[in-house]
Order: structure tokens, then C-alpha cells, then sequence
């Protein structure tokens, strides 16, 4: 369950980052514009949590590559290795290899981008990602 989890987190980040449009170039803290997505990423802090349980830093070191043709590749075989991102919405919407959905939202600063949303299964996450 933890592995399924873990991959749909991955999945929403790569859908979150590649359809949210930045309010304005001036902004530190962007929600960014899709290119900003585009590229590998590294897990750098990872928390899960579903029925009371808490699992943190699982996927610490996985990485995600998000291309600009709307499909995503991951090292974790929990995230489903390969997968398709869409917008719908406010919310990037993320299809696994596995044929799960996953939903998130995102946020862009620097080199750094920060993946939260919760899991049509009831799980909560929050990811920290580097750009590679």
C-alpha cells in the first residue's frame, strides 16, 4: 500500500507541474507556468499518511522526469515507472502505468518543487523534489 501511495504521488506531481500558469513573473514563490515542470527531479522529502499511519521519507532519492509531450517516467515502481499527466481544472491530473488517478497540487520556487494533494484511496501526501 505504501508503494501504491508513493507512486501516486509522483504521478501528481509531474501532472501538478506541467498545467499550472504563473500569476506573474515577479513572484519568488511561483505556482508556476508548465515548462517550469519540464525535467528530472529528486526526492528530497517525502510524507504519506492514511489511517493514522505516517510514512516519511520513503521515496527519498526517486526521481521524476516530467516531459512536455504529457507522459512522466519514474525510478520507483511504486509511482509506475511511466505514466500521462492532463490539466482538468484547477488540478493536475496524473494516470499511472497502473491505471491509477492521482490529483495534487503544486508549487515551483527556485530548482526546488513541492507536490501535495490527497489520493482517490484516502492517502495525504506531501513530496519535496530538487530539479537534477
Amino acid at each position: 500500500m505504501k508503494k501504491y501511495f508513493g507512486m501516486l504521488m509522483f504521478a501528481m506531481m509531474a501532472v501538478f507541474g506541467l498545467t499550472f500558469v504563473s500569476c506573474g513573473d515577479d513572484d519568488e514563490n511561483k505556482s508556476g507556468e508548465i515548462t517550469e515542470m519540464y525535467g528530472l527531479w529528486v526526492c528530497i522529502t517525502s510524507e504519506d499518511s492514511w489511517e493514522g499511519y505516517i510514512a516519511k521519507d520513503q521515496f527519498v532519492g526517486e526521481e521524476l522526469t516530467i516531459n512536455s509531450d504529457g507522459t512522466y517516467t519514474s525510478t520507483a515502481e511504486s509511482f509506475g515507472y511511466v505514466g500521462k499527466w492532463s490539466v482538468s481544472g484547477n488540478s493536475f491530473v496524473a494516470k499511472t502505468s497502473y491505471g491509477k488517478t492521482i490529483k495534487a497540487t503544486f508549487s515551483v520556487s527556485g530548482s526546488y518543487m513541492t507536490l501535495s494533494g490527497k489520493t482517490n484511496e484516502g492517502v495525504s501526501f506531501n513530496y519535496h523534489f530538487k530539479r537534477k
